[in-house]
């Protein structure tokens, strides 16, 4: 009985290289949702460049005129579901505004009510070992002082070497 778990665990850690949640449940405000997120190539490969897309929908009332993101990222040797897994550790956390329109990307700001739109990014190759990596992602309307969480995102997601 022992020998099929640790095997489906292993069968999950091969299928799921890529696992993502929305929680904008947990904002005060929560109207902006990720409908749809992906990595490219998933897993990432350490030796290669990689894109992370992300489509959105904001259902606020009003036009969203800034928009800014706090991610936290921990890592961990073995996916979370292994028996052998103890913990996450802080790996490192950055924040950027989404809307800067001086930046070299298209900003989409701003977001009119009941609005699609998708984001990606090319990420040059990690120089962290093989790993497992958990990414919490917080999205705040700066333009508002208090209860400006609108949405927030996990995502778990792995790299390996080539």
């Amino acid at each position: 009985m022992f020998q099929k778990i640790l095997i489906g665990l292993l069968m999950v850690n091969e299928i799921f290289a890529l696992e993502w949640q929305d929680c904008s449940l947990q904002a005060d405000i929560p109207s902006l949702h990720v409908v749809d997120y992906s990595h490219s190539p998933d897993p990432a490969r350490l030796d290669q460049n990689h894109t992370i897309s992300k489509t959105y929908l904001y259902s606020g009332n009003e036009p969203l005129k800034s928009l800014h993101e706090l991610v936290f990222i921990d890592i961990s040797p073995v996916h979370p579901l292994d028996e052998t897994f103890h913990s996450w550790t802080p790996y490192f956390n950055n924040s950027f505004d989404l809307c800067d329109k001086d930046s070299d990307k298209d900003s989409p700001c701003p977001i009119e009510p009941h609005f699609s739109f998708t984001l990606s990014d090319d990420h040059t190759p990690s120089a962290a070992p093989p790993s497992w990596f958990r990414a919490v992602e917080y999205y705040y309307d700066a333009d508002v002082e208090i209860n400006n969480l609108i949405g927030c995102l996990t995502t778990i997601y792995q790299t390996v070497d080539n």
